[in-house]
């Protein structure tokens, strides 16, 4: 589940993505062991789940956890403007599909029929990660931040 980002896959800036994990990354990171500290671990129930055009995801109601820390990513990060979180929606990509579909309306259709889930997940902790190939087909973890306990 992606609770934020620092830059943008989809989003161009000024200087090179590298650049500004260079200059910003331990900053970025020191100021999340801080939030992440701050928080105490939750979790998560799923309840639906979702064709996209791009992925089937499941999706669940974004929780007063998930909000806290988002808001807290807002207010304490210097983030480049370019990235915008701005995002309420709490998901996890099941799948993405490898090429374009010949009938998507079809495939749609098939799983409107029950798109009900009852998933759970204990989230104890944030991960840092830098998205080398996007859609996080390869990343780079740069930390592992433990939410307190509760």
């Amino acid at each position: 589940m992606s609770l934020a980002w620092l830059l943008a896959v989809h989003v161009s800036y000024p200087v090179a993505k590298d650049s500004l994990w260079e200059r910003y990354g331990e900053e970025w990171t020191t100021e999340l062991r801080r939030i992440a500290a701050q928080c105490t671990g939750f979790r998560i129930t799923y309840e639906h789940v979702v064709a996209t055009d791009s992925a089937v995801i499941a999706l669940a109601q974004p929780s007063e956890p998930v909000n806290r820390i988002r808001v807290a990513i807002r207010e304490r990060l210097r983030l480049p403007p370019e990235t915008r979180n701005e995002a309420d929606l709490v998901h996890t990509t099941l799948f993405r599909y490898r090429g374009a579909f010949s009938d998507p309306k079809k495939f749609l259709a098939m799983l409107e029929e029950d798109t009900s889930a009852d998933a759970t997940a204990e989230v104890d902790e944030l991960v840092v990660s830098r998205e080398l190939v996007y859609p996080s087909l390869k990343t780079e973890v740069l930390g592992r931040l433990p939410l307190a306990s509760r």
